[in-house]
């Protein structure tokens, strides 16, 4: 494994593990849903960035598992990765549309979020071999 990719896949799982420490607090459900993205993003990058393929300066998780799908045919449940998605971008302007277009993630949409990103983690993890 090349050490870019170790270091894209200990990012993620810093990113997992702040998400999944902030989860049972109702009124950090936004920082959970924020982390599970950046999460995601990083698990991606580290599958690309191992497959020598272009890396985009992107946060779009869409944009990025399509160039991911080059190299592994990872199967995910792409409405989950759709919201998930809405997150980043979402984030940046908090006082006009809140981190999802429908406002704060629930406590129940934030362990969604975060179960989600710990599935695709490890599924990257184990695809890689990392740990």
């Amino acid at each position: 494994m090349k050490p870019a990719t170790r270091e894209w896949l200990d990012l993620a799982a810093v990113d997992l593990r702040a998400a999944g420490t902030l989860c049972p607090d109702p009124l950090l459900t936004a920082a959970v849903a924020f982390h599970s993205q950046q999460a995601v993003e990083k698990a991606f990058k580290a599958i690309i960035e191992e497959h020598t393929l272009p890396l985009p300066r992107s946060h779009d998780l869409e944009r990025l598992l399509g160039i991911v799908r080059e190299a592994v045919p990872l199967a995910l449940d792409e409405d989950r990765l759709d919201v998930l998605n809405q997150v980043y971008v979402s984030s940046r302007y908090p006082m006009e549309v809140g981190i999802l277009p429908t406002g704060r993630p629930t406590p129940a949409e934030a362990r969604q979020m975060y179960a989600f990103a710990q599935q695709v983690v490890e599924e990257v993890a184990s695809i890689l071999g990392w740990r």
